[in-house]
């Protein structure tokens, strides 16, 4: 926040400091979206307590000014005049249940910045969600998604039943947008990830780091989602055979959800006569079992083996070290969202029928060239 004047009679927080804050969130159009210097910093600048600070946000918050994110601070909303008097914008947000998957953190971040972002547009939405399950036909899934009453419907699909009704469908009364799912349907909007993409930079990385022997672990295609595994295991498969680096036949393993299982491949690898000195774990949700696979063998990360692993998930931030991840940037594809919505609702020309969002590599402590030496670190 600019132009915010230091305060330092600590008692003048519900005072000036509130006032400042108000005018400027008020005042500027621009801030909404945008986040607010932390407690600690707000605090440090005008000599008060983070506890005064806080009782301050709060009083923000209550106003509506701004919303408190887990995890992320204190996010400046959308003002609320602007709503008043105005239909929310209904919109249904589908799950595919199908294969029973839907326990993920994958689908629940999502879902949490969907209701977040949802709050920060330029018209109100109020959003609607549940679990379904798609048989693959098209009369019986089409009467599924007449039961809620909606301006547009946004599914997430996890199913082949799912993905083959989406393909499908033709233009019907209400917009139905796909989300984390690359169509072929010439007629559906889609927001998506570059799956592709983010497995070309995870995979050159480690390969500019001067490995050559690289494995990648990958959940077989029933448990995973919208083909996602094949699209993984192709892209690291091109990378590595344009580098002339194809050095096993079980360099690609697919496998179950279990430790067991991925624990027995893991050991594989890292016995055989020339092991891997990287691996490319294909889901965050395999992340756990990986590492614990390589405690076991004693194998430390990164100096016995580099690690890096699809998916910003809460262990990649929490392990020592701190694990390398191709991050989806969910926010961007969320905020794309909201955009396809409103432009296809609105009948604007530039509406697009894809939105492919681009991952970001994000490196930390777990991958160096191998034969790293750990000594006098």
């Amino acid at each position: 926040m600019a132009n915010i004047k230091p305060i330092s009679n600590t008692n003048a927080v519900y005072g000036e400091l509130l006032a400042q804050f108000q005018k400027q969130i008020k005042e500027n159009h621009n801030t909404a979206g945008s986040m607010l210097p932390s407690e600690k910093e707000i605090a440090q600048q005008h000599g008060i307590s983070r506890w005064a600070v806080r009782e301050m946000l709060a009083r923000l918050a209550e106003e509506g000014l701004v919303i408190k994110i887990a995890g992320k601070g204190t996010m400046v909303r959308e003002r609320e005049e602007r709503h008043v008097g105005r239909t929310p914008v209904v919109i249904d947000v589908i799950i595919d249940n199908t294969n029973k998957l839907y326990a993920n953190e994958y689908a629940t971040n999502f879902l949490q910045r969907i209701e977040m972002h949802s709050q920060l547009m330029r018209r109100p939405f109020r959003i609607d969600c549940r679990l379904a399950d798609f048989t693959g036909q098209e009369d019986v899934d089409r009467e599924m998604l007449r039961q809620v009453r909606a301006d547009a419907s946004v599914i997430m699909p996890f199913s082949r039943q799912c993905r083959g009704f989406l393909e499908m469908l033709g233009k019907g009364d209400r917009l139905i947008v796909a989300l984390a799912a690359e169509l072929s349907s010439k007629t559906i909007p889609q927001v998506f990830v570059d799956d592709v993409d983010g497995v070309r930079q995870g995979t050159r990385y480690l390969l500019h780091l001067g490995h050559r022997r690289i494995a990648m672990l990958v959940p077989t295609e029933y448990q995973y989602r919208n083909g996602h595994s094949r699209l993984r295991q192709d892209a690291f498969m091109a990378v590595m055979r344009q580098a002339g680096c194809i050095w096993s036949d079980r360099m690609v393993q697919h496998t179950e959800t279990e430790y067991g299982p991925i624990r027995s491949v893991v050991t594989q690898w890292m016995q055989c006569d020339t092991p891997p000195t990287a691996i490319f774990v294909g889901d965050g949700n395999w992340l756990s079992p990986v590492k614990v696979a390589l405690d076991l063998l004693g194998k430390r990360v990164p100096a016995d083996i580099s690690l890096i692993s699809y998916d910003d998930v809460l262990e990649s931030r929490v392990y020592e070290p701190p694990v390398t991840v191709v991050r989806q940037p969910i926010d961007t594809a969320v905020r794309r969202l909201f955009e396809t919505i409103l432009d296809h609702l609105e009948g604007r020309p530039e509406a697009r029928l894809q939105q492919r969002v681009a991952p970001e590599l994000i490196v930390r402590g777990s991958s160096c060239p191998p034969g790293f030496s750990m000594e006098g670190i």
